[in-house]
């Protein structure tokens, strides 16, 4: 185990490139929602999808927020966890998307983030933080890589993937 970690890790520090979830194309582009609505929560999120035998969604499915955001993708014991695509969908986010690794309903592992102007994030995420090995690339072409901690890359303060 410890040895395959290694290996993804050099891998991935190597150019981000292919990351785990950019394999499941449905990522890629939003589908349109499915006719049936499964729940609707108080807060007025909707879910399209399914539930295990304790009421908690489970399997892949959509989440669709108030605010117009949504996730598409996987979910375990009521939250999001193994790849998905949140999308920001409203107005007034400098961010597109972020498709990657999940885990306790936040991003966390590998991924990419996707500014609306183009810019582009890759490499480890922690508790919805860029976090760890990584690379930025402008909308221009030109790019960055290094260690990132709590969303900043250390070496370069002025490039930060957290929302200003």
């Amino acid at each position: 185990m410890l040895a395959h970690f290694i290996l993804l890790r050099t891998k991935t520090i190597e150019n981000f490139t292919q990351l785990p979830c950019d394999a499941d194309l449905s990522l890629l582009s939003l589908p349109p929602l499915p006719d049936k609505l499964d729940k609707q929560f108080k807060n007025r999120t909707r879910f399209y999808g399914s539930f295990d035998q304790n009421n908690k969604l489970t399997g892949k499915g959509i989440l669709e927020f108030p605010n117009g955001n949504r996730y598409d993708g996987e979910f375990k014991n009521g939250k999001r966890a193994g790849c998905g695509r949140y999308s920001y969908l409203q107005k007034d986010s400098p961010y597109e998307y972020y498709i990657g690794q999940y885990v306790n309903d936040q991003p966390d592992g590998l991924g990419r983030l996707r500014w609306k102007n183009g810019d582009e994030y890759r490499g480890n995420f922690k508790d919805s933080k860029c976090e760890g090995d990584g690379i930025f690339q402008s909308g221009s072409g030109s790019s960055k890589s290094g260690v990132w901690q709590k969303g900043d890359l250390l070496k370069h303060k002025n490039i930060s993937c957290n929302e200003e």
